[in-house]
């Protein structure tokens, strides 16, 4: 079963927090359009577009044109001047999750391995994809080595056992940024994607190196 068809089964919108309209996991577009729901901000008008154009495609080919599109307005986001703290901080989770999807894939296939690591920690796999990106020299190459290191680790491990929640420390704020819960049974990919969120404070440093 394909993890869209997860998502579009979802009974509720999760969206990242803030407000966000369309930025996270089974949003009801049928709905919010026939309402004339806008983004609240550029990023959440790209997932806007994003998902406008996945209601049209569904073809893998077509919707791995349009993660790779949101992913590349998210990063603009990173570095727009008229962005918040927080924007820039759902920016950096939200192209790393789609980044992950065209990487390694939105299907999720049954396929026979052989369990290698057994389970990860959560805590494991941040800690490992933190040492991976810390010396990138741009945003481009701290995602290239964010997805390459996810992909390692979802070769070698079983699973990954991760908490329910998430929090990001945001720099210069002083804030949290609770990012979306993880489902359980959506398998690596899902578990992945959700750790591609929630090492954005280590893609951060490099992006900060731009912003000042």
């Amino acid at each position: 079963m394909a993890l869209n068809a997860l998502i579009n089964k979802l009974p509720i919108e999760i969206h990242a927090p803030g407000g966000y309209r369309f930025c996270g996991p089974g949003t009801k577009l049928e709905k919010r359009l026939a309402r004339g729901d806008r983004g609240i901000n550029g990023l959440d008008e790209a997932c806007r577009e994003h998902d406008i154009q996945y209601s049209k495609v569904k073809e893998v080919e077509g919707r791995h044109v349009a993660d790779r599109e949101l992913a590349r307005k998210a990063i603009k986001r990173v570095f727009a001047k008229d962005a918040s703290i927080g924007e820039k901080a759902t920016a950096l989770g939200v192209a790393g999750i789609m980044s992950a999807k065209v990487k390694l894939g939105m299907g999720l296939k049954k396929k026979k391995k052989s369990c290698r690591g057994g389970v990860i920690t959560f805590r494991k796999l941040r800690s490992k994809i933190y040492r991976a990106v810390r010396r990138s020299s741009s945003i481009d190459d701290a995602l290239k080595k964010a997805t390459r290191a996810a992909e390692r680790v979802k070769k070698q491990s079983d699973s990954i056992k991760f908490p329910s929640a998430r929090i990001i420390p945001i720099p210069k704020s002083g804030g949290v940024l609770p990012l979306l819960p993880i489902f359980a049974g959506l398998s690596a990919l899902g578990a992945l994607a959700g750790g591609a969120g929630g090492i954005s404070k280590a893609i951060n440093d490099s992006a900060r190196q731009h912003l000042n």
